[in-house]
């Protein structure tokens, strides 16, 4: 993510300051000596930095304290290199030039970590990024470009409706895009009760905040929520408290204009506008939590959105990916990560699960790649028989039982099997509690403490016999058909195919895929014709229809079922096109 979040506060004796920034930074190759200073740096003042300059990864690759710039850290460094309680003793760089941001005029109100120094650090090993959290972003540009959307965030750009707290968008190309969310903290001692923040995420790159608006506000909300909890806790609290002669309290201050002039004494020290975050909140590890907060909404965006290099129109296995991620997505939401404040849960490096695996030889294994070799080496234990039974039975829509009592080799066989369809075909469920029918999956493993229905009609049942203690080993297993329905038409031109290319030991797997992946595409393509011819015309000829896109009567089961593999958005597409072409043509009648 090429964006960096920033809280602000706008100080009544200072005006509009950046309170804290966190900000990724990818790796960079540097010399040995950058590295080490840069990493003894942290050593000797971060409070959440790692454990160990270089360690070694599960996949045998290093990780390093520090991906950034080390370059970039040290110019900022103080003149005698050293950070108490997070502060720096000296606002001038190493290398002597001033840095007009450090030397502002700060109150504890506008002060986290102390001018350039830095906070706190989280590593992201999979991307190689490491996330900095400071008062001032490192680069000067970047530096300029936030402390701008800052001062506009509490001052000019005000959310629309009633108040200012809320979301809004504002920005150019030169000076960088904001995404801004302004909102109050309760306090009983500044003037007016409360003090102004803002949490901005600024980026040159427009449709990067755009395009994720929605997930940055819910974000963004759910963190001044947690703020603002905190701070009515200590408001309420305070308000409890005996007051001081001269203190002013809301209920007063509401009646104050109706009392005669001198009635109140009012004495302008019970004021405190200084009073910084850690005092509002009750919270002295305040901003170790909004680094954690922030880390989180910038790795949780990059999971969401990734940007694919296509080699033209999506297709529909994509557009189905992207439907189903909409309305499912597995990122996890803000709220569940805010649920747990427990500072120790938040890790030194983060890593994210793949799906793909290692071989017997350490090398790792796209999953795609990995499901072709195992249908591969499915197909090589089962007759020719047998495997065309359950070939037929996956490409034309019926459902398919796989008994095993481990769930992770019922799964690894299921998508196995899967390979064999387009994604929106695919309802599979790798280890259910209880017998689920056709319409809920059509892909379904159980263990063999589940009791089947007596009559289960077209379903077929596949015994997994294992011969080995290895969970995860296809080679130590045998499949067994223990039912099988019985089929009155010959098998589908698709099916023949299919056993051409697999039974085909001169392909290697990467190329078994390919072809693969184009022959259900090719299919995919007659059942998107047929959709669309049936949806213009509901009294169509279906032999001759068949008979357009090459297909024979006992293909026809294969392209009712695959329709389910056509996307939502060009089902919607093809419905209002006719829609329109009826409404046209009654219209000329």
């Amino acid at each position: 993510m090429q964006a960096i979040i920033a809280i602000c506060h706008f100080c009544e004796t200072h005006g509009p300051r950046v309170l804290a920034t966190c900000q990724p930074m990818r790796e960079h190759d540097a010399d040995t000596m950058d590295a080490e200073a840069a990493n003894s740096r942290w050593s000797a003042g971060s409070p959440d930095s790692g454990e160990g300059d270089i360690a070694a990864s599960s996949d045998g690759s290093s990780r390093k304290r520090f991906y950034g710039n080390p370059s970039l850290i040290l110019r900022h460094a103080p003149t005698n290199g050293t950070m108490e309680d997070g502060k720096c003793d000296s606002s001038r760089s190493q290398d002597g030039e001033d840095r007009s941001e450090a030397d502002e005029e700060r109150c504890a109100a506008c002060t986290s970590f102390g001018g350039w120094q830095p906070g706190f650090l989280t590593n992201d090993h999979d991307a190689r990024t490491s996330y900095v959290s400071s008062q001032f972003p490192y680069h000067k540009r970047v530096c300029a470009v936030v402390r701008q959307a800052g001062l506009r965030s509490l001052s000019c750009e005000i959310a629309p409706g009633p108040g200012r707290d809320g979301a809004v968008f504002f920005g150019d190309e030169a000076n960088g895009f904001t995404l801004s969310y302004s909102f109050t903290l309760r306090d009983a001692k500044a003037r007016g009760f409360q003090h102004w923040y803002s949490l901005i995420i600024v980026s040159m790159d427009k449709l990067l905040l755009l395009n994720s608006y929605d997930f940055f506000v819910t974000c963004l909300k759910a963190v001044v929520d947690k703020l603002q909890v905190k701070a009515n806790s200590v408001f309420e609290m305070e308000q409890k408290e005996p007051s001081n002669d001269g203190d002013l309290r809301p209920t007063m201050a509401s009646r104050a204009k109706e009392l005669p002039p001198g009635f109140l004494k009012y004495r302008a020290g019970s004021i405190d506008s200084s009073r910084s975050l850690v005092t509002l909140t009750g919270d002295k590890d305040i901003f170790r939590r909004l680094h954690r907060y922030f880390v989180w909404i910038m790795k949780m965006q990059s999971l969401r959105f990734v940007e694919v290099l296509l080699e033209g129109c999506p297709t529909q296995d994509m557009l189905v990916e992207m439907e189903r991620s909409a309305e499912n997505p597995e990122v996890p939401e803000i709220d569940d990560f805010l649920i747990s404040d427990q500072l120790h849960d938040c890790p030194v490096w983060m890593s994210y699960p793949s799906d793909d695996e290692a071989n017997e030889e350490g090398e790792v294994v796209p999953a795609h790649l990995q499901a072709v070799a195992d249908f591969k080496a499915i197909s090589r234990g089962l007759s020719r028989e047998d495997f065309t039974s359950i070939v037929r039975q996956i490409v034309t829509g019926e459902q398919l039982v796989v008994v095993s009592n481990r769930s992770p080799l019922s799964r690894r066989i299921l998508l196995a099997f899967a390979v064999l369809l387009p994604r929106g075909c695919v309802r599979l469920v790798s280890h259910g509690a209880f017998y689920l029918e056709l319409y809920r999956c059509n892909l379904l493993g159980l263990s063999r403490a589940v009791e089947l229905p007596p009559d289960l009609g077209e379903v077929m049942i596949v015994d997994v016999c294992e011969q080995s203690d290895k969970v995860h080993d296809l080679t130590t297993c045998t499949l067994r058909i223990s039912q099988c329905p019985q089929f009155a038409s010959p098998p589908p031109t698709l099916v023949a195919r299919i056993e051409q290319l697999v039974l085909n030991e001169e392909l290697p797997c990467p190329v078994l895929e390919a072809v693969l992946r184009s022959t259900r595409e090719e299919w995919l393509n007659k059942a998107k014709l047929v959709y669309q011819l049936t949806k213009q015309n509901q009294d169509v000829d279906m032999k001759k229809l068949m008979n357009v896109v090459k297909c024979s009567d006992c293909d026809m089961p294969v392209v009712y079922f695959w329709q389910a593999g056509l996307s939502k958005q060009y089902k919607q597409y093809v419905l209002n096109v006719c829609s329109r072409f009826h409404q046209q043509n009654e219209a000329s009648s």
